[in-house]
């Protein structure tokens, strides 16, 4: 199959369903849960310590569903060992704000939807301009037309994965484009979060989260 395509977070998933229902069976109970990004999996535990029997078990249930385990990647972490970061992902020990994304990649954020607010702003322009010329043909026409879905997509994906992370406490870097945004497009950013928050995949990743795990966090 073609890699990187938008399906295939969407296959993995179903590649991997038979093993998620397992591994929620066994260790999101108790002290422990476990999470799965991709092929990266999390356990943690309110006790602050696993047992490395657990772990062993851990990855003989992953290897059982014929997912080979790279021992060299296994890393264990403990409160006063550093920072914890888990795929690209900073996690914290405060309630409030249990994570957060690095500055580098809330600057990332800011400069890719900065880019994508100029590129809708400039396709308005240039399609009003033409079209007050009477020089907009057919073909200009959808091609503009098709740049601006692709960048609503864009900003769909990137506020999305910020909401991901932050729900809908969303840092400074990320809201205070939304005012600019509701200028150029009239659209406000309570808006652009219910699109999203209804949207396919993130409201059927939500529901079949739920359906397998409950209402566990």
């Amino acid at each position: 199959l073609p890699q990187g395509a938008p399906t295939s977070p969407m296959l993995q998933n179903l590649v991997y369903r038979e093993l998620d229902v397992a591994l929620a069976t066994e260790f999101n109970k108790g002290p422990f849960r476990l999470t799965r990004y991709a092929d990266d999996f999390t356990l943690t535990s309110l006790r602050g310590y696993i047992d490395p029997k657990i772990v062993i078990h851990l990855i003989e249930v992953v290897e059982a569903h014929g997912f080979p385990v790279n021992r060299q990647k296994v890393l264990r972490w403990r409160r006063k060992d550093r920072r914890l970061r888990v795929t690209g992902i900073n996690i914290r020990r405060t309630a409030e704000r249990p994570f957060s994304l690095p500055r580098k990649k809330l600057e990332q954020l800011r400069a890719a939807l900065f880019y994508a607010v100029k590129t809708l702003q400039s396709t308005a322009r240039y399609e009003a301009e033409r079209r007050a010329a009477g020089t907009l043909d057919t073909t200009t026409a959808k091609a503009l037309d098709q740049l601006q879905k692709q960048t609503w997509g864009r900003i769909h994906g990137l506020v999305g994965f910020a909401v991901q992370v932050y729900g809908d406490e969303l840092p400074p870097t990320i809201y205070k484009w939304f005012g600019f945004l509701r200028e150029e497009t009239e659209v406000t950013g309570e808006e652009l979060l219910q699109q999203i928050r209804e949207s396919f995949p993130v409201s059927e990743v939500q529901r079949s989260g739920r359906e397998l795990l409950g209402d566990s966090p």
